[in-house]
């Protein structure tokens, strides 16, 4: 049995610092860790937590592990105050009574809000000189605009009070969701897409949220061999050029991951998507935009690859295999390939975040995340056949190698 002294000493003296660069080792660090937090606890512990402090499972990021319930609100309240800001501002420290000052507020506000951030681990307190000082969460919320700060009040203003009529919601409807809970739950009538497209602001809070949880992510790019991409034609190729249509591709961000690695590329490839989302889309000069809605007949025809990227999970599997029977005919036997890159939940020892998520999808869509066992029911539904399934070495979404059926 190990020591749990000497344990205690290990982790305390774990060099952090030193693994900013190795999200492989972090994410297995952090899943052992939250492991052993589970098995340490005992039932009331972990109800505690759950009901009291843990929300951060919930973002669709994790920032860090202290983003948690109470905590959470206090977060909001200080970046509402500029709290954060203020200390950077301030030399990166400073007493309660500056704070105060500075933000007219009584000090003893202050005080008992910054006493809890401390002890969430967001600030760190010098208690010989009564100063706070950032913590790394804590300056990117005062001095960045990475999404952060919407997130949070996305989630508190708008998913929060979704997620709470979910379980009456269900109950009503027997435990289906076919089409999802967000327009019942939300009181918009409005599905989830159409809720943010008549609501720039918090599209832009969704969307921020949505861009830091793909950089937590490992890139596609990094997961699937796109050096398969520029093979030359071989004799029994198609005469197009086109190597790589980027269906449903938003605003084109996965081109412009590929484009990184592959620059000369520019000219085979294409964005396609509907045409209001086209005309705010920003790819590099030379890549091709069609307009185009993959629910009906791909018009790209013998392109190398046909790329999805986190489309099919917005779908149940009926509409999930039609998107996917729209590309077969633009298919060439034995050069063209689909390529899935969706969340692919293992069938033994799930993560927690995947879980989550696929539950999420089906209160938003009525859809979720897949397991290997459902993306292959549906890819032989429709009929193609799964080549390979590229998973990625730390938390990533899988690529799934389709092509047509044998």
């Amino acid at each position: 049995m190990t020591d749990p002294q000497q344990l205690i000493r290990d982790m305390q003296s774990l060099d952090c610092n030193a693994l900013s660069n190795d999200r492989k080792t972090r994410s297995e660090l952090l899943a052992a860790s939250q492991a052993l937090c589970s098995r340490l606890e005992t039932p009331w512990d972990t109800i505690l937590r759950m009901i009291t402090i843990e929300v951060y499972r919930l973002l669709p990021f994790r920032p860090s592990p202290n983003l948690l319930p109470a905590v959470l609100l206090s977060v909001k309240i200080a970046t509402d105050l500029r709290l954060f800001s203020t200390i950077h501002r301030l030399e990166n420290a400073a007493t309660c009574s500056q704070l105060a000052s500075t933000l007219d507020l009584e000090s003893s506000f202050v005080e008992r809000l910054c006493r809890h951030l401390v002890a969430a681990h967001i600030l760190v307190c010098h208690y010989a000189t009564g100063k706070f000082t950032l913590t790394p969460l804590a300056t990117e919320l005062g001095t960045s605009d990475s999404g952060m700060s919407g997130a949070i009040t996305f989630m508190l203003e708008v998913y929060f009070p979704v997620f709470a009529r979910i379980p009456a919601l269900l109950r009503q409807q027997r435990y289906t969701a076919q089409n999802g809970l967000f327009k019942e739950a939300s009181g918009t009538d409005q599905s989830l897409y159409d809720f943010l497209g008549a609501n720039p602001e918090r599209s832009e809070q969704f969307f921020g949220m949505v861009t830091g949880y793909a950089a937590t992510r490992q890139k596609w790019t990094d997961v699937y061999s796109t050096n398969s991409l520029l093979e030359p034609h071989a004799s029994t190729a198609p005469s197009s050029e086109v190597a790589f249509v980027d269906v449903g591709g938003g605003n084109g961000h996965d081109i412009v991951e590929l484009l990184a690695k592959h620059p000369s590329l520019a000219s085979r490839l294409v964005l396609q998507d509907l045409p209001d989302v086209l005309a705010t889309s920003d790819v590099p000069d030379g890549v091709g935009k069609v307009a185009h809605d993959f629910f009906t007949p791909q018009p790209l025809r013998n392109a190398r690859a046909y790329f999805l990227h986190s489309v099919l999970h917005n779908y149940n599997d009926n509409d999930a295999v039609k998107i996917l029977q729209m590309l077969k005919p633009a298919l060439k036997r034995g050069w063209s390939r689909v390529l899935i890159t969706d969340v692919v939940i293992p069938e033994e020892n799930p993560g927690l975040l995947a879980c989550s998520l696929d539950m999420r999808m089906l209160w938003n869509f009525g859809s979720g995340e897949r397991s290997e066992r459902q993306w292959r029911n549906v890819i032989e539904k429709a009929r193609l056949s799964v080549k390979k399934i590229w998973w990625p070495a730390w938390e990533g979404a899988c690529v799934i190698e389709c092509i047509l059926e044998e």
